[in-house]
């Protein structure tokens, strides 16, 4: 089961884990999911943050921001753990390298084709 190894069964990373398991995520949700992720502005903060951490200068507020950062980060490591998961099992609708996407052949619909009369006669007719 996912949550044991999330640690305590109620943690915030371990509840969020359990919303997702009931099908809420769809091929199209889990590949935008793992387009998601921090920006770089973010990043950076994170960066700062953490190095303030190894030199024990944050200030509570820092901490418990970092701490925010870590906890959005787990979430999202989830997710997309979980979105994988869910895309590396799921038949792909792409077609195979080199191979055009499979559409209806334009002379299939008959109703666009048009049989041509012999060289001089007076006009087409459909069919």
């Amino acid at each position: 089961m996912a949550t044991a190894q999330l640690g305590r069964r109620n943690s915030a990373a371990a509840i969020f884990a359990r919303v997702w398991e009931g099908g809420a995520l769809t091929a199209p949700v889990a590949r935008h999911v793992l387009k998601l992720g921090f920006s770089p502005d973010d990043k950076s903060r994170m960066r700062e943050l953490a190095e303030r951490n190894r030199e024990g200068t944050l200030t509570d507020a820092e901490r418990e921001e970092l701490d925010d950062f870590v906890k959005v980060g787990d979430l999202l490591a989830i997710l997309q753990s979980k979105a994988r998961k869910l895309l590396k099992r799921t038949p792909s609708r792409r077609p195979a390298p080199g191979r055009p996407r499979s559409s209806p052949h334009p002379c299939r619909d008959r109703r666009d084709v048009r049989i041509l009369p012999p060289s001089g006669s007076p006009s087409p007719r459909s069919v």
